[in-house]
């Protein structure tokens, strides 16, 4: 990991390291939008405001092949359902760091938090996401996220064997709203500017998910 994590540093990357890169692209894969333009991946990953002029061929070719590598195994691994495990590095008394992890997460959260107010309205389901707002500064969620979560006293290691059972339940409560999408693009039917969003969320396309998302 530490050549993509010196690319990301190098061209100052919003996702700093790769264990931020894995947890954008799970909390990106989870929802039905998986389909992101370029345009939208990169400034999600580098921020809006900084255009990236790589070095070197070889550099862009081998960062591109390294996170669609990291794309396509954190879709593999929950759309199979094999065990999750966040990428994390450790500190020295072997413990996980996995506020990297959470720093991508919400980095997702932030770009489409409509989809995760689908899941924080939810009566049943919505302690999902617990683990991994206890542990995020709450200060940098979205009001809309806040508004309406519950939050429960967990420890730290709690959270963590949490995160790994959640993740997946997150992915498989969103399958129906994955559906309706897939189907939607597949059918090359074009969503208008004022029509419902294709993702669930009850807003009008325009207002959720016409920017990030291919018409």
């Amino acid at each position: 990991m530490k050549k993509l994590d010196n690319l990301l540093q190098k061209y100052k990357a919003l996702t700093y390291n790769t264990p931020v890169l894995h947890g954008l692209y799970t909390s990106l894969v989870c929802t039905p939008v998986s389909m992101i333009p370029l345009k939208a991946h990169m400034e999600m990953i580098f921020g809006s405001n900084n255009i990236v002029e790589w070095d070197s061929i070889d550099e862009a070719q081998y960062f591109l092949e390294k996170s669609k590598d990291l794309w396509n195994s954190t879709i593999d691994i929950l759309r199979n359902k094999w065990k999750y495990v966040p990428l994390t590095y450790s500190d020295e008394l072997d413990n996980p760091i996995i506020e990297d992890w959470i720093t991508g997460f919400a980095i997702g959260m932030h770009a489409i938090p409509s989809f995760w107010q689908i899941l924080l309205d939810n009566p049943t389901h919505h302690e999902l996401l617990n683990p991994i707002i206890t542990l995020y500064n709450r200060d940098n969620l979205p009001s809309a996220l806040l508004r309406s979560s519950e939050f429960e006293s967990l420890t730290r290691a709690e959270c963590i064997k949490l995160i790994q059972v959640n993740i997946p339940a997150v992915y498989d409560f969103y399958d129906t709203y994955r559906h309706i999408w897939n189907e939607r693009f597949m059918s090359g039917y074009k969503t208008g500017r004022n029509e419902p969003c294709p993702c669930g969320s009850g807003k009008k396309y325009k207002k959720c998910c016409m920017d990030i998302t291919f018409n």
